[in-house]
């Protein structure tokens, strides 16, 4: 059984119109069209984080309907931490559960120990929600650059590397990043340049916002995120340890799922068979 996905392409049957493959492909080149504006990374270094909205497609479309309630907007958060297990369980949301209007959450929440003594610290246990509590306000102010002309287009690839305000870029030219921004900053590039690769390979019309952020304890961190969003599911990757070792799921994973005030789903890639 092989699920269809948001990555397929429309199936041709018997039943559909003698040019349904053309037409198939006209969608997707018509996909490929869609509209990708992209806000610069907004960086709060007393707040140890940085966030950035992506839009695909006309996302206030579907936004209107919500409010004029004709259709259910839901959000998703998945916690990534740039691992192929997190890579994948992107991949599974977008190309899964994501529907035209919906939001999606692509959290990754980096232990400020990684970065050593000359970090800038890192948000508190018990302080989690007050962290976000200011992103649907940051959202609406965040300004969106040009929409990529194409995925091999020069602005497409600027674009990634985060253009900012003329303070940011300033502040950058002059090199006063500390190395916890900067290390938010490179992981910032690497789940948006994820997040748009994998959108260009779909029609949806949705809202990502990507948020980076160094805590004292990632995994009651997301916990506390999930508490104040509320999303319809998280969504997280497994290490892919066996039952015989006694984490099934790893750690992080484990006290997700434990802990969770809304449904988890753990995106475990199938193991390959080996050839006999």
């Amino acid at each position: 059984v092989h699920p269809s996905t948001a990555f397929d392409a429309a199936p041709s049957g018997a039943s559909t119109p003698l040019h349904s493959d053309d037409e198939s492909h006209s969608e997707l080149r018509m996909a490929q069209k869609l509209s990708l504006t992209m806000s610069a990374i907004h960086s709060t270094p007393s707040a140890h984080r940085v966030i950035r909205q992506i839009i695909r497609g006309d996302f206030e479309h579907f936004q209107r309907e919500a409010e004029d309630g004709r259709k259910r907007q839901r959000m998703y958060l998945v916690a990534t931490d740039m691992s192929p297990e997190a890579e994948y369980a992107l991949e599974w949301t977008i190309g899964t559960v994501l529907r035209d209007g919906d939001t999606l959450f692509a959290v990754y929440a980096a232990d400020e120990e990684n970065v050593g003594n000359e970090g800038d610290g890192g948000v508190e246990v018990g302080q989690g929600a007050n962290s976000v509590k200011d992103t649907a306000t940051l959202l609406k102010s965040l300004p969106a650059i040009q929409q990529a002309v194409s995925q091999s287009s020069p602005l497409a690839r600027s674009s990634l590397g985060g253009n900012g305000s003329r303070e940011d870029i300033r502040s950058r030219s002059r090199g006063i990043y500390s190395n916890a921004e900067t290390e938010r900053r490179k992981a910032m590039e690497g789940v948006t340049e994820r997040c748009v690769r994998l959108l260009r390979k779909t029609r949806l019309q949705v809202r990502v916002v990507v948020e980076v952020f160094h805590c004292k304890s990632p995994r009651h961190m997301i916990t506390e995120v999930i508490d104040f969003l509320s999303p319809t599911l998280v969504i997280i990757g497994s290490r892919g340890r066996s039952a015989v070792k006694g984490v099934l799921l790893g750690s992080f994973s484990n006290y997700l799922v434990t802990k969770s005030s809304v449904p988890v789903m753990v995106a475990r890639r199938k193991l390959r068979k080996h050839s006999k």
